[in-house]
């Protein structure tokens, strides 16, 4: 069993290796073989990540506090507290952005498939990057 308060959990700047963006701050709550569940922070005019796919992970996002907009494809969706958001697999290209002048939190929970890999697409073109 484990109990953890998302409040005196340790945060981490998510930065990309590649661009050197800043996304999300997050906290890892659980990383099993099974369940990877996650606490977001995102702040004003930050992405959650680079727009993304998986090939055999489930993602569910919850947004616990803020306005934030789901990219998805090209379609875009603003959210708000208790909307709640599915991604299966090969899901079109997706990311969550705050736009607004206040910081958003989310609650991520994804099934964490050993054979999983995150596409990306390549920024200077429509293909895909492949990355275990």
């Amino acid at each position: 069993m484990t109990i953890l308060n998302i409040h005196s959990t340790t945060h981490q700047h998510l930065i990309s290796s590649k661009t050197g963006e800043h996304f999300s701050q997050s906290a890892i709550l659980l990383n099993s073989p099974n369940l990877f569940i996650h606490h977001e922070i995102l702040l004003p005019n930050h992405r959650s990540s680079s727009p993304h796919t998986h090939t055999h992970r489930e993602e569910t996002i919850l947004v616990l506090t803020g306005h934030p907009t789901l990219h998805l494809g090209s379609h875009s969706q603003s959210l708000k507290p208790g909307d709640f958001i599915h991604l299966p697999p090969h899901s079109p290209l997706h990311t969550i952005e705050n736009t607004s002048t206040s910081p958003c939190t989310l609650l991520v929970i994804c099934s964490n498939p050993p054979t999983d890999q995150t596409l990306h697409e390549t920024p200077s073109s429509s293909t895909i990057n492949h990355h275990a």
